[in-house]
């Protein structure tokens, strides 16, 4: 599932053991303003580096920062590291919030300067 900040996405939510469930969800569900496709579009590679440690540093606030936390809260249910996606987002924002988001960021780009 890849989420859009701009309305409505399909969710197809499969559980070990239950019957896979699909519905629609939008962003303002989970308490995030919806946005126009063009308020997250990126650019080239240096304006994407600097949205992403933007977003790390607290600087972005808005639509882009949305749907990096609504991503990040899918991938963590998906990963069972969260029960629900209010639970995921409230898990991305800390890990965003902390720091601890930027600093596993560095680790890898460090790795992979080997």
């Amino acid at each position: 599932m890849s989420w859009r900040s701009a309305g409505l996405t399909w969710v197809y939510e499969v559980r070990a053991g239950q019957e896979m469930q699909r519905y629609e969800l939008a962003p303002t569900d989970l308490g995030l303003s919806a946005a126009p496709k063009d308020a997250v579009l990126g650019s080239d590679v240096a304006a994407n580096v600097a949205i992403v440690n933007d977003i790390l540093a607290g600087k972005e606030t808005g639509p882009k920062r949305d749907i990096v936390l609504l991503n990040a809260a899918a991938a963590l249910v998906a990963a069972n590291l969260a029960g629900s996606l209010p639970e995921g987002l409230e898990q991305a924002r800390a890990s965003i919030t902390s720091g601890a988001a930027r600093e596993r960021l560095g680790r890898m780009v460090a790795a992979s300067k080997g």
